[in-house]
């Protein structure tokens, strides 16, 4: 049966597609953490355009801003459709990844099809799916391969200056985006050098090198001077002008630990099995297809169609793709990347591995891994003796499916994961339903994860999640640690007391928190207690506090009130809360409170008919 060029990979396309819907189906609502809620505070409190432009000032990224505030836009507070988005952009940056290496190399249509699934469901990427925040670098990587499809279409055809716009565009859409792929830029010459061998162009070796070599350097220089002249250096600094030894080799020597992820833990369920099944099924037309198919032809131009060559593209975007991170020193800081590496290895048994996870830090290979995908593929199509050629693909049909198992599998921790978080957000407004502003809530042992999934994190989200729960910005929340540091190598960050006030992150060591400010609330289980306060002796927080001409701090339980019909009377917190679906997605309609009045959500917003009487009804008895 004759295969139509890039049959394979629209066959691919579509079964991805439809992969991401049933995992999303099946996953259903796991909710927002960490540094979601900052993402989605902004167009939560700001009314649209308005919020992409202060978004743009605040995060130094404006594209990634305009993605995630136009969904709110559209759907609001409802993670199901921001997770069917994680997975829709992988599954675009994949697909477009294949089709520009089958533009590139033509005679191999199995192994850019086979990069393409490998890329989806390597555990470095898939994992950050049910990660909203990290939704720039899949965007941003999209974009990259859009642009370098573009170089390849300029390759294809007439070699002229002004059809290189379009294509030195994209690539600075996706450098404003994210920079994961920033340095990628010096990859598309290899890309596009194969099409140009083999195009009918007029253009001259010479010509064409002269006009790419511009439009790289253009493009670069672009990107650099809109990110130094309007968005003030950009999100991230650099640390080193050149990547530091420790981290070439340490971001090296970790990775083998994340492609053994999938063989460590199998989950059960036949959800899993039935999906990984279907996705084996699109590798192994992948593999027939090889095996069917002839040799690499031997073509004058068969150089920039051998192995080696595309082993160096595999190489050059694996290490161009990582550098960014390197030159920002991500993992050269305490806990080091470093540190991990020798601890995973076992050079130091009680080292710190906290560089090893599935909730955010594999995100240092969010460009690298479709080099090393390109590379796994390679390997799995380079063998020329047909039984050779049976067990490799056999072996990368396997690989693909646990991978798929991992992917999908980890949905019960997110499930899980959010089913706590909500419980403790209900015990929460239990506990405290309103605070006066200018509080300053302290949640000790709230920092914290469900097996491969984070509950909360990251003091910037937890303070955002608090302000839109309470309607009110001139409040605050932190993270407070029970100890500096566990034994063998988990390390907190410590506060600091004194009679002038509270420090601990987020804050600048010269303006604490005025003490009389602090509610203090305790984490147990899923729910949290309400304190009187931490001091020195009593062991709550034994080395978590750096004590200095104090010894104890106190819960001004002064500034928790109750519920009231002021309550009701509209705030941009009533109208948004429910409106977008942030009561929706935390559970909160049902919540109970210990003051025994009723649920605000659950009572108030019963009919939204009956709202708007009710709140008519109050504000007219305010007034008389």
């Amino acid at each position: 049966m004759h295969v139509r060029k890039y049959d394979l990979l629209w066959i691919t396309g579509t079964g991805l597609v439809v992969y991401c819907f049933v995992l999303t189906a099946i996953t259903g609502d796991i909710g927002f953490e960490g540094d979601d809620w900052w993402i989605l505070s902004w167009p939560y409190w700001n009314e649209f355009p308005k919020s992409v432009w202060i978004y743009a000032r605040e995060s130094l990224r404006p594209l990634e801003g305009v993605y995630w505030i136009g969904l709110f836009e559209l759907f609001g507070f409802n993670k199901i459709v921001f997770h069917l988005f994680s997975l829709l952009l992988l599954a675009g940056a994949s697909l477009l990844m294949g089709f520009a290496l089958a533009k590139a190399f033509p005679n191999r249509k199995n192994f850019s099809t086979l990069a393409v699934l490998i890329a989806f469901f390597l555990p470095t990427l898939s994992c950050l799916t049910y990660v909203l925040a990290t939704d720039n670098g899949r965007l941003s990587m999209l974009l990259f391969w859009a642009c370098v499809l573009a170089f390849q279409k300029w390759a294809e055809g007439p070699q002229s200056w002004p059809r290189l716009l379009p294509p030195v565009a994209i690539y600075v859409a996706a450098f404003l985006t994210y920079e994961a792929p920033t340095l990628l830029i010096f990859a598309i010459p290899l890309l596009v050098l194969p099409v140009h061998t083999r195009s009918a162009s007029e253009s001259s070796n010479r010509d064409f090198a002269l006009k790419l070599g511009t439009a790289v350097c253009m493009a670069l220089v672009i990107a650099i001077s809109i990110r130094f002249t309007i968005l003030s250096g950009g999100a991230v600094g650099h640390r080193h002008l050149l990547p530091p030894v420790d981290l070439l080799w340490s971001y090296l020597a970790l990775l083998p630990y994340y492609l053994a992820a999938p063989f460590a833990s199998l989950p059960v369920s036949m959800t899993e099995f039935i999906l990984a099944a279907a996705i084996m099924g699109l590798a192994l037309i992948a593999v027939y297809s090889g095996l069917r198919s002839a040799s690499v032809s031997r073509s004058s131009c068969s150089w920039v169609d051998g192995n080696g060559y595309i082993a160096l593209v595999g190489i050059v975007i694996l290490l161009l793709g990582m550098m960014p991170y390197q030159l920002a020193g991500y993992g050269s800081v305490i806990p080091r990347l470093e540190e991990t590496v020798l601890a995973k290895w076992g050079f130091i048994p009680n080292g710190n591995t906290a560089w090893f996870n599935f909730n955010w830090s594999s995100r240092i290979y969010s460009s690298a891994s479709f080099g090393l995908a390109i590379l796994i593929a390679l390997l799995a199509t380079l063998p020329r003796n047909l039984l050779l050629k049976r067990v490799a693909g056999l072996a990368v049909v396997v690989f693909v499916g646990l991978a798929v198992l991992f992917h999908a599998g980890l949905r019960k921790d997110w499930q899980e994961a959010a089913q706590i978080r909500n419980n403790l957000v209900k015990s929460l407004i239990s506990e405290v339903p309103e605070v006066k502003p200018g509080t300053n809530l302290l949640f000790l042992n709230l920092d914290s994860s469900h097996r491969r999934a984070a509950v909360f994190r990251g003091w910037g989200g937890l303070r955002e999640l608090v302000r839109m729960l309470y309607g009110e910005k001139a409040i605050n929340a932190w993270f407070l640690y029970p100890t500096r540091c566990i034994w063998p190598n988990t390390v907190f960050q410590q506060a600091i007391v004194t009679q002038k006030g509270f420090v601990t992150r987020g804050m600048k060591i010269n303006q604490p928190v005025s003490l009389d400010s602090l509610v203090i609330l305790k984490k147990e289980g899923s729910s949290f207690t309400l304190l009187d306060g931490i001091n020195s002796p009593d062991g709550i927080s034994p080395t978590g506090i750096l004590w200095k001409d104090t010894r104890a701090i106190k819960s001004n339980q002064n500034r928790i009130v109750t519920w009231s019909h002021e309550g009701y009377f509209p705030r941009k917190y009533v109208r948004n809360a429910l409106e977008s679906g942030l009561i929706s997605t935390l559970r909160l309609s049902g919540v109970r409170l210990g003051f025994k009045l009723a649920n605000r959500w659950s009572l108030a917003f019963c009919d939204r008919r009956i709202g708007k009487s009710v709140f008519r009804g109050i504000h007219g008895n305010i007034n008389r």
